[in-house]
């Protein structure tokens, strides 16, 4: 099925996400839940997750 490669499950991990954002080359992915589409990820929401996770490192601080 075409759609898994531009769509995540709803459990998945934030690296999965960012993995099939930047292989993919998606600006969103669908969540799914089972065989249902229950929401969008965009790109933004994953680099806004990921700028926060690396100011609470304190690098370059």
């Amino acid at each position: 099925m075409r759609l898994k490669k531009q769509a995540i499950n709803i459990d998945d991990r934030l690296d999965k996400a960012f993995h099939l954002f930047v292989i993919g080359r998606h600006d969103s992915l669908f969540v799914m839940k089972d065989d249902e589409i229950v929401g969008l990820l965009i790109f933004s929401d994953v680099y806004e997750r990921v700028s926060e996770i690396m100011k609470e490192c304190g690098i370059g601080s």
